[in-house]
Formats: C-alpha cells, structure tokens, sequence
C-alpha cells in the first residue's frame, strides 16, 4: 500500500474534525470542545488552523500518490514488436527477440541466424574458413536521406565488423571497426561494376566487398569478445562516427563522391554478433 494513503486518511480526518467544532459552534451560546485533553479545538482560531493542516495533508498525499502501475509500452512483454511504442523519429528497430530474421532483412551472402536474442553473421568459404569470406545483410526499408544508425557489435572470429550505410545502386559509405589495425574507419565502397546486390552472383559479390578506398581513419582499442556501441549519423555531406558515445570521426564529404542516399547493411568477415538496431532521423 501506498504510503501516502496514510498521509490522506489522515488529512482528511484532521480537516473533518475542524469541521465539526465549526457545526456545533453554529448557533451554540456556550463553550464547545472537539477532541481529547490537549488535542482538543477550544476555539475558532484554533479551528482554522486545524482545517488548513488537514487540506494541507491532503494535497499533498493526493501530489506524491503513485497512480496505478500500467504495462509498460516501451518494454512488451509479449514477442510482438508491432506492440512496442515507436519513439518520434524512429524509422526502424531491431533487437532480435525474435526467433527467425525479420523478414526486412535480406541476407546477401553468409550464413546468418537470430539466437538468445542476438543476431549472428559469419562468412562461409570454398575451403572452410570463415575468415576469408564475408557475410552481408541489407536492410530492405526505404530511408531518408539524413538518419543515424546505432549498432551493438562484437567480433567474435572476425578482424572487421561493418556498418554500411547511404546503400544504393551498389554504391555505399563504409564505417567499421578493424582489430588488426586498431582504428574506426570511414571508407567508400562499391560492388562490382556499381550494380545492386541482387544482380551480382554470390562470387561476385564475395569479390567486390570488404574493399574501398578509406577516407579517415581513427584509432581506437578493437578487441574481440567486447561489445561495443557504434552509432554513425549521416546528415548531408557530414558523417559523425562514435562508439561507446565517444564522438571519434566527423567527416565533411567536401568533394561530394560518397553515396548521398539509400539504406543500411551489416557485414563481417568472420563471425560477429550484432543486437539493438536502431534507426533515427537525423
């Protein structure tokens, strides 16, 4: 129970027993007493200010009470991510709590799979090696084209994991984080012969990604088995790029070749762990 419904009762009855000294004072020529020994109202003063006691205990519980507990329709209880409520300015989100992909996502190469509420990528290879091959999922979700995209990343059997954003017509800006050599990178990237990724074979495809010429490069501490939070903001020709909300590059494209508009993809080249997908307008 409540506290502050103790606080109440109590106003109320301080209020209510100034109340009847002032019924039984009306029309009364003698003395009137309400209450016991030194608590008792002897007079009029005395009785107002008992009164303003009362109201004031009362505004105040009814200020601090608690209001009934209602479910929380930012944290469903259910599975269904329809029923979460959307903040202002969310265009896409994914936390993986699903047990199968949401079917926006398009795997173009790789092997990926949802699990204990974590999405997996790992490449797959002719000879076996996961570490040779890459694996690519895109967003199939029209977006502005100024938004800010926030990715939880760990590499697990990988040296990169990558966030592709501005995604279109096979052209895109690459921003990924590299253990070997220790830096955030904000690079350009193309498919073969600047085609979209549908109309690519899948060796095609191995073959034109993972490369790019890098713009900035930034150093920053990459381990494996570490989760870290990488948030890009793309708005006009300015890239924002922080992990751990540690703002590391801001980028002008001043001579205007990166892509200008287009969705979102996740690479690696091992395999990585991704979770809270999470797109903004910017």
């Amino acid at each position: 129970m409540d506290p502050w419904w103790l606080v109440l009762a109590l106003g109320v009855v301080v209020a209510a027993i100034a109340l009847v000294f002032v019924a039984r004072k009306i029309g009364s020529e003698g003395a009137v007493k309400v209450g016991y020994g030194k608590f008792a109202i002897e007079n009029a003063s005395n009785a107002a200010l008992i009164f303003v006691v009362g109201i004031g205990l009362v505004v105040l519980a009814a200020s601090k009470m608690t209001p009934d507990a209602k479910p929380d329709a930012t944290h469903p209880t259910g599975s269904n991510v329809a029923s979460e409520q959307v903040p202002d300015g969310r265009l896409f989100t994914d936390h993986f709590d699903q047990t199968a992909l949401d079917a926006r996502w398009q795997i173009v190469s790789g092997d990926w799979r949802v699990q204990a509420g974590r999405l997996i990528g790992r490449g797959r290879a002719a000879d076996g090696r996961s570490d040779r091959a890459w694996a690519l999922l895109t967003l199939d979700q029209n977006l502005p084209d100024d938004y800010t995209v926030a990715v939880r990343v760990r590499l697990k059997q990988a040296n990169l994991a990558e966030i592709m954003v501005r995604l279109a017509g096979g052209r895109y800006v690459r921003v990924y984080l590299y253990d070997i050599d220790q830096d955030v990178v904000l690079g350009k990237g193309a498919f073969t012969e600047r085609q979209a990724p549908g109309a690519l074979s899948p060796q095609e495809v191995q073959a034109s990604l993972g490369g790019g010429a890098s713009l900035v490069q930034k150093s920053f501490p990459v381990q494996r088995a570490t989760w870290y939070r990488l948030r890009v903001t793309v708005r006009g020709l300015r890239y924002r790029i922080s992990v751990g909300g540690q703002e590391l590059i801001d980028f002008r494209d001043t001579r205007g070749k990166l892509s200008r508009k287009g969705t979102i993809g996740l690479l690696s080249n091992g395999e990585v762990e991704f979770d809270d997908v999470v797109v903004d307008k910017a």
